[in-house]
């Protein structure tokens, strides 16, 4: 009966979450096919986070200073940064982000 009652309950949780999606869309953010990390799975992760965070400082207007990217692979996430930003600078947005120095 605790079994059945388990898996009553995780079947509701997921049709409920898949009825509270209605509005979600995916990031329009263009992430390069390339980076200088390829060879490092972890490595080009971290850039590519970066590489949204930064393109999404520009557009939008978020935060863009050393303090919001911090963690493992700085450097890679700097660059990252600042790649987005740049990306975001030539698809013409111009939000307040600024690339780190």
């Amino acid at each position: 009966m605790r079994y059945l009652r388990s898996m009553l309950a995780a079947a509701s949780l997921l049709f409920a979450g898949g009825c509270a999606t209605d509005g979600w869309q995916a990031s329009d953010v263009p992430v390069p096919r390339t980076t200088p990390y390829d060879s490092n799975q972890m490595v080009r992760a971290a850039y590519l986070d970066a590489f949204r965070q930064g393109y999404l400082a520009q557009k939008d207007g978020g935060p863009a200073s050393v303090d919001v990217i911090t963690g493992p692979y700085e450097l890679a996430r700097q660059q990252g940064f600042n790649a987005g930003v740049a990306q975001a600078r030539a698809d013409g947005s111009t939000g307040a982000g600024a690339p780190m120095k």
